[in-house]
């Protein structure tokens, strides 16, 4: 994580021994699948309807959007320049897309292909922060404690108060250590 140059300060990670088990739990927990992958039956990233990749078990629509934000449980699973994802991951996804480019690339570097979809998926108006105050203000303190040197002597000294015992506290049922 060396290379994020401190993002990982604001991730949430979780830990899976393997891919499978990682997108079985994820299924489990209702979320579609969908990977980034140069398949024939890949879909264009820019022509998916976000919103029709729903619990539902609905096929992804390219024309209209009718899915409830309550059902929208989707994770993204991008595979790395060189060799792309896993015949696991592809074997697992519910759906396939990849990202149209021109010219004569056949692939981005991870970070501008998920920025390419992040940029996407906003303009679909789906990415929304669904934080509670409560969890904003403590995934922020997280934030604050990793970031500042002695953070937690500081709050002491200033006789702020601490919400939590320890900066890798579980949210949501997910650990904040990176």
């Amino acid at each position: 994580m060396g290379a994020a140059l401190g993002s990982q300060k604001w991730m949430t990670l979780k830990q899976h021994d393997s891919t499978t088990q990682c997108l079985q739990r994820l299924k489990e927990d209702g979320y579609k699948i969908v990977a980034s992958d140069l398949h024939t039956n890949s879909l264009q990233s820019n022509q998916i309807d976000w919103r029709q990749l729903t619990t539902n078990g609905s096929q992804p629509n390219t024309t209209t959007s009718t899915g409830s934000e309550a059902d929208w449980k989707v994770a993204i699973v991008m595979g790395n320049e060189s060799t792309g994802i896993t015949p696991i991951a592809r074997d697992m996804a519910d759906h396939l897309l990849y990202i149209p480019m021109r010219g004569f690339a056949e692939s981005l570097n991870l970070s501008v292909a998920v920025a390419v979809l992040c940029t996407q998926l906003d303009h679909q108006t789906m990415l929304k922060c669904g934080l509670t105050t409560p969890i904003e203000n403590r995934v922020l303190l997280t934030w604050l404690a990793r970031s500042v040197r002695r953070s937690w002597t500081i709050l002491e000294q200033k006789k702020i108060p601490v919400p939590f015992v320890s900066m890798y506290e579980r949210i949501n049922n997910v650990t904040t250590r990176p």
